[in-house]
């Protein structure tokens, strides 16, 4: 569900906080595991998901949707300061970008 989701996020972000560069990395790759999860690329799929519900869940008032996808966008950023250059590099090659444009051209800001 979202709301796992969301939580997921927030002890992730809670890991990045603090420019711990090994923290930060352990996140993207795990060295002592047999399979290693880059765990940012797993957030950037599911904001990918989330895409497409983002303008009708603001529309129904499901303020789950786009929360748990500012606490992601702020993970991914919390994960690239210190700076962490290969997470930097990591996030950046993954198309996170156009990702950004197209749901900000769905969603309307107003003051």
């Amino acid at each position: 569900t979202v709301h796992f989701a969301y939580e997921v996020v927030r002890l992730i972000r809670r890991m990045c906080q603090g420019q711990h560069c090994a923290l930060q990395d352990v996140l993207r790759r795990q060295p002592m595991n047999r399979e290693s999860i880059d765990l940012y690329q797993e957030v950037i799929k599911f904001l990918s998901g989330m895409e497409p519900v983002i303008t009708s869940a603001i529309d129904r008032g499901e303020i789950m949707v786009p929360e748990a996808m500012m606490r992601s966008f702020l993970m991914l950023g919390d994960a690239m300061h210190g700076p962490n250059r290969t997470n930097q590099k990591s996030i950046s090659n993954t198309g996170i970008f156009d990702l950004c444009d197209r749901i900000m051209a769905k969603v309307k800001l107003t003051a």
